[in-house]
């Protein structure tokens, strides 16, 4: 229980970050989006033009316009998602490897192994854990919170990988921060891997306490 208030006042926690993270995201890839499509708007505008005259100069100089417009404003957006990304980026990593964030995850995915009857038998007799118990373990940690996570910040660190090389697509200077950016991950893969060479143990101590729990079990039924 204490476990699980302390995973969970994790979670709050990071959670703000996670999500402010993911607006600055989502807010530029929206503007990359309408710059794409009032691109080939204008395209096809100047293909009709072209063609066929079936639109008019004017109409096509609009459609420049609209393209000079949404330039500007997708540009604006990859220079302000980039200065906003990077600092939330690294802020989000140090609180995840401040507070051993990983071990704790890996903890609560672990004691959820075995709580299910059906899902997995486990032989008391033989004092030590099986192939069967640990591979349910390593399951339980790669699709938990612990894997998932790691997975949320390799996602997030290639968008921003992505963001960057956009400036050069923009014409537009690159920022001299993305070692930053490398940095703060590296830091999180160093600390992913610290909390699974865990595992064993971590393992141990679960095939410890299901065999308490089956022993507690069968004393109460006599």
């Amino acid at each position: 229980e204490v476990l699980q208030v302390s995973v969970q006042n994790l979670i709050v926690q990071l959670d703000s970050s996670w999500w402010s993270l993911r607006a600055v995201m989502d807010d530029y890839l929206d503007k990359a989006q309408a710059q794409a499509d009032t691109s080939i708007a204008t395209a096809n505008l100047l293909q009709d033009y072209v063609s066929s005259c079936a639109v008019g100069f004017q109409t096509l100089r609009h459609g420049y316009g609209r393209i000079n417009r949404a330039n500007q404003r997708a540009h604006q957006a990859l220079q302000q998602t980039w200065q906003q990304g990077v600092p939330l980026f690294g802020l989000l990593v140090s609180m995840i490897t401040d507070a051993d964030a990983f071990v704790s995850f890996l903890r609560a995915d672990v004691a959820k192994v075995g709580t299910d009857a059906k899902q997995l038998a486990v032989n008391c007799s033989d004092n030590a854990v099986s192939a069967a118990l640990f591979a349910e373990v390593k399951k339980a940690a790669d699709a938990g919170l612990s894997g998932q996570t790691m997975l949320q910040l390799q996602i997030a660190a290639t968008e921003l990988a992505m963001i960057y090389e956009r400036f050069e697509y923009a014409d537009l200077e690159q920022p001299n921060d993305m070692d930053v950016v490398q940095a703060a991950l590296e830091r999180a893969i160093t600390s992913y891997k610290a909390a699974r060479n865990l595992l064993p143990s971590v393992a141990q101590e679960r095939y410890v306490q299901i065999c308490k729990s089956q022993s507690d079990a069968s004393e109460s039924s006599l």
